[in-house]
């Protein structure tokens, strides 16, 4: 497994082999899934439920969205 630390999520994309994780560095990352480790403002969330509406819209409301 490999695990990239210090480096800030900038964009998530999604196709059929997996995701590719774009960096603030320029770089990117590519695997079978994305776990973010972010925090509660967590930028991969927003990403993650970004592209789950751009699928399927409205499918996450924002009542969904809300910490309880």
């Amino acid at each position: 497994s490999h695990i990239v630390t210090g480096k800030r999520v900038v964009d998530v994309v999604d196709n059929e082999d997996g995701v590719i994780v774009k960096l603030d560095d320029g770089t990117t990352e590519e695997g079978d899934i994305l776990i973010g480790c972010d925090g509660v403002h967590s930028t991969v969330r927003e990403l993650m439920w970004r592209n789950a509406n751009v699928s399927i819209p409205n499918y996450i409301n924002a009542e969904e969205k809300r910490c309880k």
